[in-house]
């Protein structure tokens, strides 16, 4: 019986695995221009939000999987009167990851996204307006959701069907009511969801956890900060965007020491949702009595 020469079998597959990564490389750097990129992104973006948005800098990287990585951007706030100059979104880093199989197939997936240091911030102006009720109220804007609809064929998704990975890393937003002169702060908020998702959008999957570590309010100059904080959300959830059903395998949300547990269905999502769920709660009462409480 002849041996197998496992050192030459592993020594062929490592030259493919080597070729195809140079194949791709090649291909993604002939193909993808950061700054056409740049320039497209933020024209596209600008026309669907009727914001200004800036970005600093666009790389291509091919490590730990080829794809983009944008730096320093921002999202103006609205120009209407009432709400302050601050942008509405500033977000250190973005990158986005594509599979290389894809990448060489001329047809690029996004497989993974991570947002670095994302910051938000919701305003309400005296009247009750939110800076964010004018985002895409453009004309353009409008024409372009309105092209984009007549093309769609199922529920529209605000990720791409082919993500598998959405990330979060230190995240932070920031509410600020004029009119009752209150400000709220959550930061630290950090999220690693997996997802999976079906061409049909029968099934739709996502599985991962959120956490946020310090909050901190103020209102009329008093204010106060709490860190060091175990606040969670943890889910696996099953969603139909066709039927507009979703199965809640499990959601648990957490505070401190305190748990809330979520599991059913929920019918109707594209209307007005019909639960059907089941909580459970889970604390011990020396541990609540011993808690920092928030102050109305």
């Amino acid at each position: 019986m002849k041996r197998i020469p496992v050192g030459k079998i592993i020594g062929i597959i490592t030259v493919i695995t080597v070729a195809i990564v140079i194949v791709g490389y090649v291909v993604f750097r002939l193909f993808v221009s950061p700054d056409k990129i740049k320039t497209t992104a933020t024209s596209r973006v600008e026309r669907m939000l009727g914001r200004i948005v800036y970005i600093n800098r666009v790389e291509v990287v091919f490590f730990p999987m080829p794809g983009l990585s944008f730096g320093d951007i921002t999202v103006s706030n609205t120009t209407r009167p009432g709400f302050s100059q601050e942008p509405f979104l500033r977000c250190e880093g973005l990158s986005v990851y594509v599979s290389l199989l894809s990448l060489i197939k001329g047809r690029p997936l996004v497989r993974k996204i991570i947002l670095k240091k994302p910051d938000v911030l919701i305003e309400i102006d005296s009247a009750g307006s939110y800076n964010y009720d004018d985002l895409g109220t453009n004309d353009t804007g409008r024409r372009a959701r309105k092209t984009e609809n007549k093309k769609r064929t199922m529920p529209p998704l605000p990720i791409p069907a082919s993500l598998k990975v959405m990330v979060i890393e230190n995240g932070r937003c920031t509410y600020l009511n004029h009119g009752s002169n209150k400000k709220f702060v959550v930061a630290d908020i950090n999220d690693r969801t997996l997802i999976s998702i079906d061409e049909n959008l029968h099934h739709v999957n996502t599985f991962g956890s959120l956490s946020i570590g310090r909050v901190s309010w103020q209102r009329r100059g008093a204010g106060k900060e709490l860190a060091d904080l175990d606040i969670g959300l943890k889910h696996d959830l099953h969603v139909n965007l066709v039927e507009g059903a979703a199965e809640i395998k499990k959601l648990r949300l957490s505070f401190q020491k305190i748990f809330l547990d979520i599991s059913g269905s929920v019918a109707d999502l594209d209307s007005v949702p019909i639960l059907d769920v089941e909580l459970h709660s889970l604390f011990n009462a020396h541990d609540i009595k011993n808690m920092t409480v928030f102050p109305s």
